[in-house]
């Protein structure tokens, strides 16, 4: 019996040492450069740079270089690296860690821009975010007020600067901007 047993523990020895441990696999690396034209959805990817003309839909998407968009950028829970962007910015839970330029319109849910931000837009709405710098490029088209408002404990890290001259930054309950605000006014709103 003792050799019965002594066979067959050598058995599972030998089969165990047959049997192939699988390693992790290394991360995949970035796809280079995106082209997109159109209407794209991207999903749980890397990418070091992506250039879009049309609709671009991005969710738990990372970009490790740049990102330019001539349309409009929906994003949600995206990691960014600088952003270049002419049209409509709809961010939501995501993170933009360098530079970030947008002519056109910016709505952000609780977003954090690392970098500082400039904005070519009449009006720029934040929820939940937290923000850096702030420059409003001067639009020589539009005569009215240039307008940020800031809403559900957003935070302006650095200061505002309207170049026009003419800005408002909307501050509700909860939320501040902890720079100065130049070429323009803070209105407490309630």
């Amino acid at each position: 019996m003792n050799r019965w047993l002594l066979l067959c523990l050598g058995w599972v020895v030998c089969l165990s040492a047959n049997v192939q441990i699988k390693t992790p696999e290394a991360p995949k690396a970035p796809d280079a450069v995106q082209n997109l034209s159109g209407s794209h959805n991207l999903g749980a990817h890397t990418f070091e740079k992506i250039v879009s003309q049309g609709l671009l839909k991005l969710h738990n998407t990372t970009v490790t270089q740049s990102i330019r968009v001539n349309g409009t950028l929906i994003a949600q829970a995206a990691r960014l690296s600088s952003l270049d962007l002419m049209g409509e910015a709809s961010l939501f839970d995501s993170i933009v860690s360098q530079p970030c330029s947008i002519v056109g319109t910016l709505r952000s849910q609780n977003t954090t821009f690392l970098g500082p931000l400039t904005l070519g837009a009449q009006k720029a709405f934040f929820s939940g975010s937290r923000v850096g710098a702030i420059t409003v490029r001067k639009d020589l088209s539009y005569k009215g007020k240039q307008l940020i408002e800031l809403k559900q404990r957003t935070v302006v890290d650095g200061p505002i600067v309207f170049e026009s001259g003419k800005g408002e930054v909307h501050v509700y309950p909860g939320s501040q901007v902890l720079g100065t605000v130049t070429g323009g006014k803070v209105v407490k709103k309630g």
